[in-house]
């Protein structure tokens, strides 16, 4: 269809990205958005960059006439093996995820009137130092969400929330939810547990190493517990 440019306002944001897929990346990748708003937004012209130096002058993906992202709804764009995908990457039309080689990598998605930013998001190691200070977040900083593992996905803590401080609206080592509501750490689309034995939720929630985690508070408590009672037998031995 004939594109038919609407400006955006920011209700549509970046929601969910795999990066680092197992395996291969090829035909993997994708990015999820969300439209937080109470009306369809018109994606005719709109375009995603990607990058991990610094972002193009041009989105590397436009979307085509006749794209509409639903009130409260989802759509994803992704490489040819991602079943959920509402549109593919296409040779010409494509995008290749940073997967943490340095930090930061970034997302960004613009509209069809001039480029206009709409959401940026950055990603990266927070244990490793920032090296392309040329990557703005919206709030021209550098604020990094997660990297996730091999196979998990990045995405907001609530779906759609945007403080523009990437650090505290996403969450790394999600499992992968595109084209639905984005899931707590550690656990799988089902909704059950997920077997993660290292990293970390990297926002607003709690991961693995949480100092206030239900496994540490009773371990510290059975330690307290065996303290006092060997402190109780050595009084009554003395008496």
């Amino acid at each position: 269809e004939p594109v038919v440019c609407v400006a955006g306002d920011l209700t549509v944001k970046v929601n969910e990205l795999l990066p680092d897929p197992d395996g291969s990346d090829g035909g993997l990748e994708f990015v999820e958005l969300y439209n937080s708003g109470t009306e369809a937004v018109s994606l005719d012209g709109w375009g995603i960059m990607a990058s991990s130096s610094e972002f193009p002058d041009e989105p590397q993906f436009t979307f085509p006439g006749g794209t509409q992202i639903a009130a409260g709804g989802f759509l994803v764009v992704g490489g040819e093996d991602v079943e959920e995908a509402d549109l593919l990457m296409s040779d010409g039309n494509t995008f290749t995820l940073g997967n943490g080689s340095k930090n930061p990598d970034g997302v960004r998605l613009v509209d069809c009137d001039g480029f206009a930013v709409q959401d940026t998001v950055l990603y990266g190691d927070a244990s490793k130092p920032i090296e392309d200070f040329a990557l703005k977040d919206d709030l021209d900083g550098v604020s990094m969400a997660g990297m996730p593992r091999s196979g998990l996905s990045v995405g907001r803590s609530t779906d759609g929330a945007d403080t523009d401080n990437n650090e505290r609206d996403f969450q790394a080592n999600m499992s992968p939810t595109p084209g639905s509501a984005n899931g707590e750490v550690g656990a799988s689309s089902d909704g059950s547990e997920g077997a993660l034995d290292d990293g970390c939720g990297c926002g607003g929630k709690g991961g693995p190493g949480d100092a206030d985690s239900p496994a540490e508070a009773s371990a510290v408590a059975g330690l307290l517990a065996s303290i006092a009672l060997f402190v109780g037998m050595r009084r009554r031995e003395d008496h």
